[in-house]
C-alpha cells in the first residue's frame, strides 16, 4: 500500500462539559453521571469554584477546544454562579448553560436568565433522569444551532466560489481555482483534484495550506503523477467504510455530468468536526456539481475555438454563437433550477402548517424557476408566529433577498426569543440595513432600494389571541361572514427611509372558532387581465375572499387559482410572485 511521505494521520478532539462547584462530591457525581449517561461523547472538565472555572475556559479556548456546556452551581465562595455564567457568556455566548443550585435567590436566576441566556435552572438534590434528559437538550440545541450558523457560512463561500471558477477560460487556471476554492469553502487542510481526459485518470491539482508540504505537492504532481494518483485512490477506497477511523477527516465528491465521470474531489482534515460533516460533504458536492458544468463549458469554448478558428463564412460563425449561446442558456437554467432546491430547502415544510392548522392552505406560483416571495413560519413556546413576504423583484434577485429574509427571521425569532409582531418587525428592518449596508453611503446607489414588504401574525393557542403587523401588508379577517381588512404600517423593511424614527403598529384580537385569515403579498392584486386589461386589484381580492366563505376550505387555493388564470386569459404572462395563506381557526 502506496502513502505519501507528508500524510499525518487524522486527531479528533472530543466537544468538552464544563461542571463548576465548590464541593467536590457533587463534581465527582456530576462527572460520573456525564460519562454513564453519554458514554464517552463529551470530555468532563471540572472547576473548584469560579476563578478556576475562568482560568479553565481560557485554557480550552486557547487550545481550540469546543466548549458544549457549562453546568454551575450558584453559592461559591468568590465569584457566584450567576456571576460566573454572565462572565462566560461574554466568552461563550452561544454556548447553553444550567444553574444547578438549592440556594439561588430570584434576582440571581433572572440574572442569569437575562445576562447570560440561562438554559434551565434546576433545583438541588436533582433528579438525574431529569438533570441527563436536560443536558441531553441543551446539547443537541447547540448542536443544531452550530450546524446552522455552517451551514450559512458554507452557502456564502460556495456563491463566491462558483462565481470565481465559472469565469475561468483555461484548464490550468481553472484545477487550482477550483481546488482552491473548495479548501478554501470547506475549510480543510489538504486537498486534491483528480480528472479524467482520453480515459486517462491524473491528478490535475494538489494544494497544502502549509507551504513547506504545498511545494513537496508540486513537485509530485508534476514528476510522479501516477504514484500519487495511487495514493489519492488508497485513500478514498480506506473511507469507503462508514466505521473506518477516517471518516470524518476526509470528504470524496466526484464530478459528474450526463452520467459520465470527469473526475473527483478529495479533501483532508487534520482536526477534523463530526458535527460539520454532513453539511461539508454536501456543499462540497455542490462544488462538484458547478465544477461539471464549468468543465464542460471549458471544453465547449475550446472546442468552438479551434472551429470559429477554421471556418471562415458568416453562416457557420453565426452556428457557433447560437450553440454557445444555447448552451450558456441551458447552463444558467440549470443553475437557477437548482438554486429552486436551495431556496425551497430554507422555507419551512407544508405539513407542520397543516399539523398546526389542519384547515390552512398555501397559494404559492413563483413568476419565474425561483421567487421573491416565501412563507415563512415557527413555533415559539406555545405561540405559532407565519409571515407571507414579498421581496424586492422577482427571480433570481428577489430569491438572494427571500434567503436573507428567511435567515433574519429565524435569527430573531430562535436565537433572540422576539416573539411579538412589531419587535420582529422592528428588529428585522434593522438587521436587513446593515446586510445591505443601506446606511453606508458607498453602498446606497446599489442597495438602497432593497427592500420586504410583509404581514406578519402571531396566534397563542391558549387564549386564542392574534397578534399582527404588517409592513405595507395588510391582515384579512373574516368574522361571521364580514371581512375586516386591518391595515399595515406603510412603510417596507429595509430601503429608503425617513429620518424620524419608525415603530411598527401591533393589532391584537381575541380568535373565535369559525374564523379565517388570510394574509398574501400583492401579486394577485398586481395581474394584469380582464376585458379593459387592467389589475386584478385590491377589491377584487377581497371580494374573493369573501365570496370562498361559501365553500369548503379545502376547495379555496384552487378557486383562487383558477380566477387568477381566468382573469389572465390566454394573452396576459403572469406578471409577479403570487402568495397567499389562508387559515381557518376551529
Amino acid at each position: 500500500m502506496f502513502f505519501a511521505p507528508w500524510q499525518n494521520p487524522p486527531f479528533f478532539m472530543k466537544p468538552v462539559i464544563i461542571c463548576v462547584d465548590d464541593e467536590k462530591a457533587i463534581l465527582s457525581s456530576l462527572e460520573q453521571q456525564i460519562k454513564h449517561w453519554f458514554a464517552g461523547q463529551y470530555e468532563c472538565e471540572l472547576a473548584q469554584g469560579g476563578e478556576e472555572a475562568l482560568l479553565l475556559v481560557d485554557e480550552l479556548l486557547e487550545a481550540n477546544r469546543r466548549i458544549a456546556l457549562i453546568i454551575s452551581d450558584q453559592i461559591m465562595p468568590g465569584i457566584q454562579g450567576d456571576e460566573l455564567l454572565v462572565l462566560l457568556h461574554q466568552k461563550l455566548p452561544e454556548v447553553p448553560k444550567i444553574l444547578l443550585t438549592g440556594q439561588a435567590n430570584f434576582a440571581a436566576i433572572q440574572n442569569a436568565i437575562s445576562n447570560a441566556r440561562l438554559y434551565r435552572y434546576i433545583s438541588k438534590p436533582w433528579e438525574e433522569n431529569d438533570l441527563m434528559l436536560t443536558i441531553q437538550d441543551a446539547l443537541t440545541s447547540f448542536a443544531r444551532q452550530l450546524q446552522l450558523i455552517e451551514h450559512n457560512r458554507l452557502l456564502h463561500s460556495l456563491a463566491e466560489a462558483t462565481q470565481q471558477i465559472s469565469s475561468q477560460i483555461h484548464f490550468s487556471s481553472f484545477a487550482s481555482l477550483l481546488l482552491e476554492s473548495a479548501i478554501r469553502t470547506i475549510g480543510a487542510q489538504d486537498g486534491y483534484l483528480v480528472l479524467c481526459k482520453d480515459k486517462k485518470w491524473f491528478v490535475a491539482a494538489a494544494i497544502s495550506s502549509e507551504s513547506s508540504k504545498n511545494q513537496n505537492l508540486q513537485y509530485w504532481v508534476q514528476n510522479k503523477n501516477f504514484e500519487l494518483l495511487q495514493s489519492v485512490l488508497t485513500k478514498i477506497q480506506e473511507v469507503q467504510g462508514q466505521d473506518h477511523p477516517y471518516r470524518f477527516s476526509r470528504l470524496f465528491a466526484p464530478i459528474s455530468r450526463k452520467g459520465k465521470n470527469l473526475g473527483f474531489l478529495f479533501l483532508e482534515f487534520f482536526q477534523p468536526d463530526p458535527i460539520f460533516y454532513s453539511n461539508r460533504l454536501e456543499v462540497l458536492q455542490m462544488l462538484a456539481n458547478q465544477a461539471a458544468i464549468c468543465l464542460e463549458n471549458l471544453q465547449l469554448y475550446h472546442y468552438l475555438a479551434v472551429q470559429a478558428q477554421a471556418l471562415r463564412r458568416e453562416k457557420q460563425k453565426v452556428e457557433i454563437i447560437n450553440q454557445v449561446l444555447n448552451e450558456k442558456n441551458k447552463n444558467i437554467t440549470d443553475s437557477i433550477q437548482y438554486a429552486r432546491r436551495i431556496q425551497e430547502a430554507i422555507m419551512p415544510e407544508r405539513s407542520f402548517l397543516q399539523q398546526y392548522f389542519p384547515n390552512s392552505f398555501i397559494l404559492y406560483q413563483p413568476k419565474d424557476i425561483v421567487s421573491g416571495d416565501f412563507f415563512w413560519w415557527v413555533e415559539k413556546e406555545h405561540t405559532f408566529i407565519i409571515a407571507a413576504v414579498d421581496c424586492t423583484g422577482h427571480g433570481v434577485p428577489g430569491a438572494f433577498m427571500s434567503v436573507i429574509g428567511s435567515n433574519l427571521l429565524n435569527q430573531i425569532v430562535n436565537e433572540y426569543g422576539i416573539t411579538e409582531p412589531d419587535a420582529i418587525l422592528q428588529y428585522l428592518d434593522h438587521r436587513v440595513r446593515i446586510v445591505l449596508k443601506q446606511d453606508d453611503y458607498g453602498a446606497r446607489d446599489l442597495l438602497g432600494n432593497d427592500s420586504m414588504e410583509l404581514a406578519l401574525c402571531a396566534y397563542e393557542r391558549t387564549t386564542r389571541t392574534l397578534k399582527f403587523a404588517g409592513a405595507n401588508r395588510p391582515l384579512y379577517l373574516v368574522h361571521d361572514g364580514q371581512l375586516l381588512e386591518v391595515p399595515p404600517t406603510k412603510v417596507s423593511i429595509g430601503g429608503k427611509k425617513n429620518e424620524q424614527s419608525l415603530f411598527f403598529r401591533l393589532h391584537t384580537f381575541k380568535i373565535n372558532p369559525g374564523d379565517c385569515l388570510y394574509i398574501c403579498t400583492d401579486g394577485i392584486a398586481d395581474q394584469l387581465g380582464g376585458p379593459e386589461h387592467k389589475r386584478f386589484s385590491t377589491k377584487r381580492l377581497k371580494d374573493l375572499i369573501l365570496a370562498l366563505q361559501r365553500l369548503p376550505f379545502v376547495e379555496q387555493p384552487h378557486i383562487i387559482s383558477e380566477t387568477i388564470k381566468e382573469w389572465r386569459g390566454l394573452q396576459e404572462e403572469q406578471i409577479d410572485d403570487i402568495l397567499i395563506i389562508g387559515i381557518l381557526f376551529e
